[in-house]
């Protein structure tokens, strides 16, 4: 059996408070707002990848076990951008992670944990 290429992907996770959640990652983290789908949203991460929030009835509640992670370029330099939009990080300013890996962990207004972070090597 062929089968073609996966074109995208969305991560989804759910929000008690949708317009808080979507305002977050639109103004907060600039990210474009590509589906206003009523219940739920979803913004562009990169040009493969999305972000999906959604507030449903019956859905799963809680936010263990997931992780949300930006790859940068410029890992002070965005650090620097989200703290003066408002972002509190729970790692101090040198960052965290080991050999070839800095990131910087903070939680979203639903308290998902996120995370910006430099590769050494993205190849």
């Amino acid at each position: 059996m062929t089968r073609g290429r996966f074109e995208q992907q969305i991560v989804w996770m759910y929000s008690d408070d949708l317009a808080r959640h979507a305002a977050f990652y639109e103004e907060v983290m600039g990210l474009p707002l590509i589906a206003d789908q009523g219940a739920c949203r979803i913004f562009r991460v990169s040009p493969d990848g999305c972000l999906g929030l959604c507030d449903t009835a019956g859905r799963p509640r809680g936010t263990d076990g997931f992780l949300f992670t930006f790859l940068v370029a410029d890992l002070a330099a965005t650090r620097a951008d989200l703290a003066a939009r408002g972002v509190r990080f729970e790692t101090p300013p040198g960052g965290a992670g080991g050999p070839g890996v800095h990131s910087h962990f903070f939680r979203d207004p639903q308290g998902y944990w996120l995370e910006i972070q430099a590769l050494a090597d993205l190849g």
